[in-house]
This record gives C-alpha cells, sequence and structure tokens, in this order.
C-alpha cells in the first residue's frame, strides 16, 4: 500500500465502571479516525489497562472506581464529594490500583486478555482499520512472566502480532518483566515495529527493525516526568531520521493509578514523524498535539512511494551508503564486553583495530527497498523471539547478501560458534 493515513491518539487514563463504559471512551477516538479515513489507528501505552476496572470486584475495587469519577469533566458537585470521600477511604484501607491489578493477573488474567481482545478487535473490525491497541499487562502462558505488551488487530478483527516492552523502569519494573527482542509485524498497511516505553531510546532498536523490514516505527509511552517525555520524543525522531522510516508516538496522559498515593500525572505530546525531508521547517514533526495533559487526536497521511524513492535519490542515501564494512567489527568487539561494560578512559583513546579491506568488503551492495507489501507476510512474526538471520536480508542486498557479516555481529568473532538448541518460542493467550 502506498499511501497510508494514519491516526494517533493521545487518551486519559480512567478507571472505567465497566466494559460498556471502556469502550464508549474508545469510540470517541475511532469516530474521528474513521472520519478521516484512517486505515492505521494508534492508541498509547498501558491504555488497554482501562479493560481491567471492570473486572476488579470488592470493596476496595469500587472505592477506587468511585474516587475516578469525580476526576471526569462532566460530573456535577454532589458526584464530586462522593468521590473524594471515596478517595479517603479507599486510602484509609491501604487500597490502591497496582495492588489490585496484581491480584486480577494472579487470578483472572485470561478474563483480561479475553475482554481486551474482544473489544480491540471488535472495533478494528467495524472501522475497517489497522489498530495497534494500547498495551496491557499479561501473563505469558509459557513461563508465567507478566509483561508489558500492545497488540496489532487487523481489519477482519485478528491479532497480527504483539511486541512486549524490553526495557524496563519505573512502575512497569514494579508490575512486569522483560521481553526478549523485537520483531517487525506484518500488516495490511505495511510492517510495523513497535518500541514501548524507553525501548525507543536505543539505536540498536531502530536499526534491528529497519533489518527486519519495518517500513514505520510506532512508540507507544506513558510518561510521569518532563525530561522523560521529550527524551522519548526525540528519540523516535533520531530512529526515524537514522533510518529513514515514517514515525509516530501516542502518549498517556492525566491521572496517573499506577503508584499509589499523590503522584504525578501522565504527560506528553503524541506526534506524527516523517523523515526531515517530508515536513516543514525540516522539523521531522508532521502533526503534534498542541497540549501535555489534555486528549487529542491526530492524522497525517504517509506516501512510502516517496519514502522508497528517498531511499534511492536522496542526498545522502543512508539506507544504501551504511558503512557496514567498517562498523561491523567495532560494533562486535563493543558489544562483547557485555551489558553496561562501557570501555574506561584509558580504553577509549586506543583505536579498535580493523581488519584490512576484503574483495567482500568493497562489494557490499546498496540494500534492496522492500516493496510494500500487498498482503500479509507469510513468515511468523513473533516479535519476543530473538533476532534470526531469517530476518536480516529483508533490508539487504540481493547481489551481496550481508548473511555472513550480520552472523559475526550477533555470535562475535573471537570464538568459533557453537552449535546451540533453537530458544522455545513464546506463546501470548491468543496463540493457544
Amino acid at each position: 500500500m502506498d499511501n497510508v493515513i494514519v491516526c494517533v491518539v493521545q487518551q486519559k487514563m480512567r478507571l472505567p465502571a465497566d466494559l460498556a463504559d471502556f469502550e464508549s471512551e474508545l469510540r470517541r477516538f475511532l469516530r474521528v479516525a474513521q472520519a478521516k479515513g484512517a486505515q492505521l489507528i494508534v492508541f498509547p501505552e498501558l491504555a488497554g489497562m482501562m479493560a481491567a476496572p471492570p473486572l476488579l470486584n470488592g470493596l476496595r475495587a469500587g472505592l477506587l472506581k468511585q474516587a475516578d469519577r469525580g476526576r471526569q469533566s462532566r460530573v456535577n458537585f454532589w458526584e464530586r464529594a462522593r468521590s473524594k470521600m471515596a478517595a479517603g477511604t479507599a486510602g484509609l484501607l491501604g487500597s490502591d490500583f497496582q495492588r489490585e491489578l496484581g491480584r486480577l493477573l494472579d487470578q483472572n488474567s485470561q478474563t483480561l486478555w479475553d475482554s481486551y481482545a474482544e473489544l480491540f478487535g471488535r472495533l478494528a473490525q467495524e472501522v475497517s482499520a489497522t489498530i495497534v491497541a494500547g498495551s496491557l499487562y499479561t501473563v505469558d502462558s509459557v513461563d508465567g512472566g507478566i509483561r508489558n505488551v500492545a497488540t496489532v488487530f487487523g481489519p477482519q478483527g485478528a491479532v497480527l502480532g504483539q511486541q512486549s516492552r524490553v526495557v524496563m523502569a519505573g512502575e512497569n519494573a514494579a508490575l512486569a518483566e522483560a521481553g526478549d527482542g523485537w520483531g517487525a509485524i506484518s500488516t495490511p498497511v505495511g510492517r510495523i515495529g513497535l518500541l514501548l516505553g524507553s525501548d525507543v531510546l536505543y539505536p540498536e532498536t531502530g536499526r534491528i527493525l529497519a533489518y527486519q523490514g519495518a517500513e514505520m516505527l510506532i512508540s507507544l509511552g506513558a510518561c510521569t516526568e518532563p525530561a522523560l517525555y521529550h527524551r522519548l520524543r526525540a528519540g523516535l525522531l533520531a530512529r526515524v531520521q537514522e533510518n529513514q522510516l515514517y514515525g509516530a508516538i501516542s502518549f498517556t496522559v492525566g491521572y496517573n493509578p499506577f503508584t499509589p498515593g499523590e503522584t504525578e500525572p501522565f504527560i506528553g505530546r503524541s506526534a506524527i514523524c516523517a523523515p526531515l525531508e517530508f515536513t516543514n521547517r525540516y522539523t521531522g514533526i508532521m502533526a503534534e498535539v498542541g497540549a501535555e495533559t489534555t486528549e487529542g487526536i491526530l492524522t497525517a497521511a504517509w506516501d512510502f512511494a516517496a519514502l522508497r524513492q528517498l531511499w534511492e535519490a536522496g542526498a545522502v542515501p543512508v539506507r544504501r551508503t551504511i558503512p557496514l564494512a567498517i562498523a561491523a567489527p567495532i560494533l562486535t568487539s563493543i558489544y562483547q564486553r557485555g551489558a553496561g561494560q562501557l570501555p574506561s578512559p584509558s580504553d577509549a583513546v586506543t583505536p579498535l583495530s580493523l581488519p584490512a579491506p576484503t574483495e567482500a568488503s568493497e562489494d557490499i551492495s546498496p540494500p534492496a527497498t522492500p516493496e510494500a507489501p500487498a498482503a500479509l507476510d507469510s513468515r511468523p512474526t513473533n516479535p519476543d523471539r530473538p533476532v534470526s538471520l531469517d530476518d536480516l536480508p529483508v533490508m539487504a542486498s540481493s547481489e551481496a547478501p550481508l548473511e555472513p557479516l550480520a552472523e559475526e555481529v550477533l555470535e562475535g568473532t573471537s570464538e568459533p560458534a557453537t552449535e546451540q538448541e533453537p530458544a522455545k518460542p513464546r506463546r501470548w493467550p491468543w496463540q493457544r
């Protein structure tokens, strides 16, 4: 598909009384997106957790939901008064949403997933669009770990793929475990690379997804610190420009129920991005929400034919001229030092010895420009498996395949490779 209209939602977190209440919240945004002809609709990080409060029962959960009603804009004086009383009582009883959520995941995680999947799948089918649903915490049916996972639903309502958050921090680290990799997801609008939270801050994540054929990078965020919000925004802009892809970032805003007591609200300005050559004043921003604390919705048109032309004819076609023969040995040496093992000052001034140029390195050809898929890719797109060599040729040149070079980067060159038992694929509830 050469032209795609994308819609990005900036949404407030609420504790709906029931699933019908949550569905009504989603439809507010979907009506606007449908009127704009959106083919891809993106909801923010943790927005899927609004499917959880309707499943919470008991006095404590009821008090939390009553307290949340007073935060809504269209409530009367008496409703606000009851809300404050409920909030005070909930505090005296030591109630908080994070604790109630933990109980739900321990006792009834499958029901939470079923409610979430049924609702977003049905809505995607109704609006005939691909929906990146807001992430939620769910249980891995293989190892029992809780992970923060975003799910992509196709226009027929089916699950097309999932992506878990890998870099954990703050409330996420207290509630969930890290995922173990990134994988591009095939959809009718193109291959999507999903980056949750702090995952977007690392150059490697965008490059891995680009090598897997991603044509767009979608970032989901939920930030309470202004500095972190700006870092995520700057990170997406950098990943988009580095890999010459389209991008979008969607933020949750407003009340933060995940930290007990009075806490800072979620903030952010959702945006739709493109290589700077496609934007006014070369900012990289196509559209952006005007305020950090209010809800909003953005739309923009992505021209993938023009993007592929940029790959070929740009002033500096970075996708074609990436110096892999030079970068691969250096990065291999750095990565082999291990996670968190940064070079010391004395190491930093010692240049790394590079191998002499070989005929193979001189013949590296520009990466091929993958065509936008007319139909779903038949290859499996389990996003939580490690990157394999089968993924890399999607971005590589057919004249000079990069498998040997990529194998050195992934496995190292200091010791002979040893045969390893293949990792057991993760299975989420929807894959049962």
